[in-house]
């Protein structure tokens, strides 16, 4: 029990796995890691005899469980079969068979979204793979020095395997796996994999965000439970360890208590994010939307002039600032704005239908027409469209 502690205090008291606390759409993130793990423990206590067969059912329910939360969870039948090939007897990867069949007709299921993701992604599969490369010694760094967290990161996609910190983290990365390879038994190993799997989605699928804090929750709680399986056995022995832990849950306690009130608000939420990574125009994108939304419409159009500067080529960013200008009594400026929105997105339908409102105050009925034969041919269905 207290060698669990060990493992379990860290991991609850991390500040980095605040988000997935106190924001709303990450909690798929623990819903998922939960439902990984418990099929994790019922498998390997089916596995090793300690539990009747209801423990391999209760191991596919959690999987299903887990599935239903997060795509991410896609990555179990991978860790189970690290189980088997790791064991130094006694392997039988045919019992992962139930589980990888579960995935594939997960993967059947949502097939049609997955192509839509696939056929238009946001960036080169490559880049992908570099720019994950590069997050891994930027994860750890955020583990280990949990003092600049934030909603938004300032991070840059890596358009090629030679720039120097993409090589530096490969090489970190290689040599780390091969300590672990040499050094570690069958439960760091194995935890070892259950990192890379815990992270590969993220890594291979290309997504808008390219690093997330949410993202490091499955993984912190791998790492917490190799440092409490490592540690405890040198803790016990040595007083002073253990009062250096004592000291380190104490910080890492008070480091989440005040990362939580930053979550208080959306305004204190984004103006941190601004402010710690000024370059990345979601921050100043959300910030003025925070801004908006508390009557504060000058603030929010220096918010979103900031980020049509940074990224001038996201349609969300003219759009957001069209309306802000229209706000403040801007109507040329906002019409240019929304021009410039369609630019990079012409089937943007707000855009398109902000647009038609504003050529109708003019009388420019040829110019309404055409946008809302554009809007209809974008959502035929949508009432926005019709009600205009």
């Amino acid at each position: 029990a207290i060698a669990a502690g060990t493992a379990s205090l860290p991991f609850a008291l991390h500040p980095v796995n605040g988000e997935v606390v106190n924001y709303v759409s990450s909690r798929s993130e623990s819903f998922a890691a939960a439902g990984m793990l418990a099929a994790l423990w019922t498998y390997l206590r089916w596995r090793d005899g300690a539990g009747s067969a209801v423990f391999y059912g209760l191991s596919l329910a959690a999987f299903c469980m887990a599935l239903l939360s997060k795509a991410t969870a896609i990555a179990l039948p991978g860790m189970l079969l690290a189980a088997e090939g790791l064991r130094a007897q006694r392997r039988r990867p045919v019992n992962v068979l139930p589980f990888l069949g579960l995935g594939l007709a997960y993967l059947w299921v949502v097939a049609s979204l997955a192509q839509q993701a696939l056929a238009a992604p946001v960036r080169p599969l490559l880049h992908q793979v570099w720019t994950q490369l590069k997050a891994v010694p930027y994860y750890l760094h955020l583990l280990a020095v949990p003092a600049r967290l934030s909603v938004e990161h300032d991070f840059s996609v890596a358009p090629t395997l030679l720039a120097p910190v993409v090589v530096l983290s490969a090489v970190l990365l290689l040599t780390t796996v091969f300590v672990v390879w040499q050094q570690g038994g069958f439960q760091l190993r194995f935890l070892g994999v259950c990192v890379a799997l815990g992270l590969a989605p993220a890594r291979l699928v290309p997504l808008n965000v390219l690093v997330n804090e949410h993202r490091l929750y499955l993984v912190s709680a791998c790492l917490a439970i190799a440092a409490g399986a490592s540690l405890w056995p040198r803790l016990r022995r040595l007083w002073g360890a253990r009062a250096g832990v004592l000291i380190l849950l104490a910080i890492l306690a008070v480091l989440s208590q005040q990362r939580g009130r930053v979550w208080d608000s959306e305004q204190a939420l984004w103006s941190e994010a601004a402010e710690r990574s000024p370059y990345a125009y979601r921050a100043h994108l959300h910030l003025g939307g925070a801004l908006e939304e508390q009557g504060d419409i000058v603030g929010a159009l220096d918010s979103y002039r900031e980020a049509a500067r940074l990224a001038p080529g996201r349609a969300e960013t003219h759009y957001n600032l069209g309306n802000a200008l229209r706000l403040t009594g801007h109507p040329l400026q906002a019409r240019r704005s929304w021009e410039r929105s369609l630019q990079q997105n012409p089937r943007f339908l707000d855009a398109l239908l902000n647009l038609a409102a504003h050529h109708q105050g003019l009388g420019d009925w040829d110019q309404v027409w055409d946008l809302l034969a554009r809007a209809e041919q974008v959502r035929p269905r949508s009432p926005e469209v019709w009600r205009r």
